[in-house]
């Protein structure tokens, strides 16, 4: 090997350094350094390779200009040229082994501050590919260089990872408070009984004492009207996005199996698309929300006894309101901003209701469930519903959720169909208290 292709490897080792160095820093990884200190092992092989071949050349050069020295005036002697890659010639190939060393460790600690420019010529450590090409550079010096895309790079492939990255989805949680059933039918109906007015009772049946004894005179007692029964009918609506179209191309050469993360997204959606409806659908073409319910005055509500801001004495009203039988099974839900501002609350000397640094899981012993979905802490507004969902709020199925693939309706691409048919509706009100911020 040649004195030209030695230093042609040499530059080639050291440039891949500085490429490591400059993605990563100091920050790199054990792997990344132990790549990183093999390109200048490398380096180091390949450059005394270089200084032995150049010190030999020029001996060669010295022995034959000494044959001519006699008939040669000694003054147009000139010296070797100063080489591009290394700093001062030396023949001492331990010398400059260590000279290296010791510029690259102050290099690692000071950046290219820490080296002269003839140290920085060495180790191409504050020179890019690109400067040296425009600094007048033979590009043969840099032949087939991996990182630079105009001497070959771009054969070298990127990496690639067969993991698709997406953002993550929001929680859907409705589906896990209320009462879920199947249906065969369009409209799904629950029987009831209806109530008497009276939060203790769960009907209108009434009853009385009276003394024991004989009663004389045979008189029939008398009937009631107790109990009423009836039915709440919850309708059934299709759920279905836009049909998603994708060429046979793009499906068999994706570099994962993009038909099985589109079915994995559109049921993403459709969990949230109802989630959303479960509490905010106003009944029309969809289903009817909780949230929907207490806004139309169909729940109880109690003041927050503060503009715009909970306070300790509106969400023990909250708490204390609804009856005490639902409470057992009861389940706060608000966003993440309402509750956010029930960890901020303070009692009268200033000091956190709740223990410092922990965002409450619970208020008065029972759960609090967030979705997003429900709105802000406002003048007027409603953030917070608490009651017992599995009692309340009924929720029926009758297709799941089917994803449908049109081959011929989008010919010669692929259409994906997603279908669901599913109803919701508030059964009872009676399990249900909600607060309403003062304006």
């Amino acid at each position: 090997m040649n004195k030209e292709q030695l230093r042609t490897l040499a530059l080639a080792s050291l440039h891949q350094a500085r490429s490591i160095k400059e993605e990563f820093g100091a920050a790199m990884s054990a792997e990344k350094l132990a790549e990183f200190n093999a390109h200048m092992t490398d380096f180091g092989k390949h450059n005394d390779a270089y200084e032995a071949a150049k010190s030999t050349e020029e001996k060669f050069a010295q022995l034959d200009s000494a044959y001519e020295s006699y008939n040669t005036p000694a003054e147009s002697l000139s010296a070797p040229a100063a080489s591009p890659l290394a700093g001062p010639v030396t023949t001492n190939v331990e010398a400059r082994k260590a000279s290296h060393t010791e510029a690259f460790s102050r290099y690692m600690k000071y950046g290219d501050k820490g080296i002269t420019a003839a140290e920085q010529r060495s180790f191409i450590s504050g020179v890019s590919a690109e400067e040296l090409l425009a600094s007048g550079a033979s590009p043969e010096e840099w032949a087939h260089l991996g990182t630079v895309d105009s001497l070959g790079g771009f054969l070298v492939p990127d990496e690639f990872s067969s993991e698709l990255l997406k953002d993550l989805a929001g929680a859907s949680v409705m589906r896990s408070l209320g009462r879920t059933r199947q249906t065969s039918r369009s409209v799904a109906s629950f029987m009831t009984v209806a109530g008497s007015g009276n939060s203790l009772y769960s009907s209108g049946v009434t009853g009385s004492f009276r003394s024991e004894g004989y009663v004389s005179g045979g008189t029939a007692p008398s009937v009631q009207n107790q109990p009423r029964f009836g039915r709440e009918r919850v309708p059934v609506h299709i759920w279905s996005p836009d049909v998603i179209e994708i060429t046979m191309e793009l499906l068999e050469d994706a570099g994962v199996n993009l038909e099985a993360e589109i079915r994995e997204l559109l049921a993403e959606t459709r969990r949230l698309d109802e989630d959303s409806a479960f509490i905010l659908g106003n009944g029309v073409g969809m289903p009817r929300g909780i949230h929907f319910e207490a806004t139309s005055g169909n729940i109880p509500t109690v003041n927050s006894q503060a503009a715009a801001a909970f306070t300790y004495a509106g969400l023990t009203g909250l708490w204390s309101t609804l009856p005490a039988q639902y409470r057992g099974n009861a389940t706060y839900l608000m966003n993440s901003q309402a509750l956010g501002q029930l960890a901020l609350l303070e009692d009268s000397a200033g000091n956190p209701i709740f223990p410092t640094n922990q965002i409450p899981t619970q208020l008065f012993g029972r759960p609090i469930a967030v979705s997003e979905f429900m709105p802000d802490v406002a003048a007027s507004a409603i953030p917070i519903i608490f009651g017992d969902f599995s009692r309340g709020y009924g929720i029926v199925d009758r297709m799941d959720l089917r994803i449908i693939r049109l081959n011929e309706r989008y010919a010669p691409n692929v259409g994906l169909l997603a279908v669901a048919r599913v109803g919701g509706q508030m059964l009872l009100s009676q399990p249900f208290v909600s607060q309403t911020i003062s304006a």
